[in-house]
């Protein structure tokens, strides 16, 4: 009798204790939901910092090392790179069916030197070779940019329309984009890429 008595309080506490860890991993799980909504509803500020949560989703390229943060406000779209070292950085992205290599893919080129953070806005016009739109009949659609530089790396910010309606640009909608990475050690527009990766990535909703 005495025995069953210690047992029966000891099988109570474990399933208590399980209830309890079946709660919270459900507290947590709508926390982190709710988390993401807010960023997603929340502009970032464009300062050449990322602070933690100021994204709604993030992608970290093991090839390049680069991390490529967004969000998604209404119809613009906010990203920001993270790169090691410095240089220039830059991401592209095109409809898998249109990009071949570089060839007719979106471009945002961009470093920080000491005279402040360059951002360019360009187009893939060969296999190997792209171009700023501005040279090709286009705009540069960049509504604002930021950029900064630490000891060991390199962040840049910019936002832009989701569909800029210009020739040279890539809209960006629901479902997979091939995206591309690259970075160089050069703070320049024409040097080559010391790195480069390819992703596939469907900016609404993550990594497919």
């Amino acid at each position: 009798m005495e025995r069953n008595s210690f047992v029966l309080p000891v099988v109570a506490l474990v399933i208590a204790g399980m209830m309890g860890l079946a709660l919270f991993a459900d507290f947590y799980r709508h926390w982190a939901a709710e988390q993401e909504r807010r960023a997603a509803l929340r502009p970032a500020t464009l300062d050449g910092r990322v602070e933690p949560d100021e994204y709604a989703r993030s992608y970290l390229d093991a090839a390049t090392g680069i991390a490529l943060h967004w969000s998604i406000i209404g119809e613009e779209i906010f990203i920001a790179l993270q790169c090691p070292g410095h240089g220039w950085v830059a991401v592209g992205w095109g409809e898998p069916d249109q990009v071949q290599m570089m060839k007719d893919a979106d471009f945002v080129l961009a470093y920080v030197d000491q005279t402040g953070v360059h951002v360019e806005d360009s187009f893939g016009i060969d296999f190997v070779a792209h171009a700023p739109d501005t040279e090709l009949g286009g705009h540069n659609d960049i509504l604002e940019q930021a950029g900064s530089e630490q000891s060991d790396s390199t962040v840049i910010e910019f936002r832009r329309r989701l569909d800029t309606g210009d020739t040279y640009d890539r809209a960006i909608r629901p479902g997979s984009l091939t995206v591309l990475f690259a970075h160089a050690h050069e703070d320049d527009f024409v040097s080559y890429h010391a790195s480069r990766s390819t992703a596939t990535l469907d900016f609404f909703g993550g990594q497919p």
